[in-house]
Order: structure tokens, then sequence, then C-alpha cells
């Protein structure tokens, strides 16, 4: 089974093996921006036909104005002949995150070993206590470190993965119009019928990995380059 058709263990076990070539310290402040640009270099070894950031118009704010609401798709894998097509939400913690968000503060150079005492702990965690940590990052908004729960962080995840597969859904988005859907000129939409999935991938230290799948849908439309 492919991963268009859902076997997303072959991706896994690829993003684990890559991390375990990579030191601890690499995990410190591993970011969303680096994990991403890890899976495009898989997919892209693997032959996968993908688009990075996938532009969509996911709302209108202002009917008077045509003002209207980005959103972009980590990864929209897709298959030139069926079709069929992936789309990808990519969440990151870092171990300093993690770690934080046990002590309660921000620590800017926590200690080697206990990151690495953490890291190993992560590898072998129930996704019940992953899910009940504590996580600290940067809160754009507040210009402040914020301590959130993992869960939150991961069901905002979902909720933005499955908005995404509601828009994709659409095809085309046409503004004057106002309707929803894709707005990106690397990919080309046509009448048809395909199925699309949804993933929800979230990477914990170097070797450990969560993963949350949407429902398969059909819908009306084909995807090529």
């Amino acid at each position: 089974m492919s991963l268009l058709e859902g076997n997303i263990m072959g991706l896994i076990d690829k993003i684990l093996n890559y991390h375990k070539s990579k030191p601890i310290r690499s995990f410190r402040d591993y970011n969303e921006s680096g994990f991403h640009s890890v899976i495009e270099l898989l997919l892209s070894s693997s032959s996968k036909t993908f688009i990075s950031e996938m532009r969509l118009i996911t709302e209108y704010k202002k009917k008077s104005h045509k003002s209207h609401k980005y959103g972009f798709v980590d990864l929209f894998l897709f298959d030139n002949i069926s079709g069929d097509n992936l789309v990808l939400e990519i969440k990151l913690f870092n171990l300093i995150g993690l770690y934080c968000g046990i002590k309660g503060k921000w620590i800017k150079t926590p200690d080697h070993k206990e990151l690495e005492k953490l890291n190993e702990l992560l590898s072998t965690e129930s996704e019940e206590k992953l899910l009940n940590r504590n996580y600290m990052h940067w809160c754009k908004d507040n210009y402040c470190y914020n301590i959130v729960k993992v869960q939150q962080l991961i069901d905002d995840g979902n909720d933005q993965l499955n908005k995404y597969l509601s828009v994709v859904k659409n095809g085309n988005a046409l503004i004057q119009l106002e309707k929803l859907g894709i707005l990106d000129e690397r990919i080309r939409i046509e009448v048809g019928s395909s199925y699309m999935r949804g993933f929800l991938i979230a990477s914990f230290g170097s070797q450990k990995i969560l993963t949350k799948k949407s429902k398969v849908r059909r819908i009306n439309y084909k995807f090529c380059k």
C-alpha cells in the first residue's frame, strides 16, 4: 500500500531513520521549518509528486471589498494519473520546549544530559502521556513565552487539517464568486473523481512521532502538474 493509499508508516520510518543520524543537540531547538524540510527531502528522494505550502483561500472576510484570507497546506501530495491526493499537517515539539514545560520556566541552555534523558523517555512514552505534557513556546501575539498542553496544539492541528481538506475539496478558488478553494499556479485541477486523505505528523525529540489521520473523502476533482 502506498503513501497516497494511507500507508503513512513507510514515511515515518524514513523520518526516524534520518533523525537517528543527527546528534541530540540538533533537536534542542529544532523547529517546524526544519522538520518540514526533512520531510520534503525524503519525499524528493522517493520521487513523490508534492507541493509545499500550497496556497488556499479559506475565508472571505468583507463581501463589499472582496477581502479574503489565505491558508497554506504544509505539504500536498498527489498522483498525476489517478489524481488521488494527501494533505500533510506538520507539528514539531522540540526538546527545549518540552523540557521547559516540565520546569515551568524558560531555560535557554538546559543541561545536555538532562535533554538526553528526556529524549530517551519520549521515545517510549505512551500517547496519553505525551498529549498531557506541557510545552513552552514563544507567543508572537503576546511577545512572551507561553506554556500550553501538547493536546491543545495537536487538537488545533487536527482542526486546521480538516479545515484545509474541506477547502481543497472545492477545487479551484473563484474570488469573483467568493468560492473557497485552491489558489496556486503550481497545480492543475481537472474535473474527475479521486480520493483525498489527510495526516497530521507530530515529532517529539529524535525518536518519537505521533500521527493522526482524517477520514477518506471522495471528491470531484483530479490533481496534476
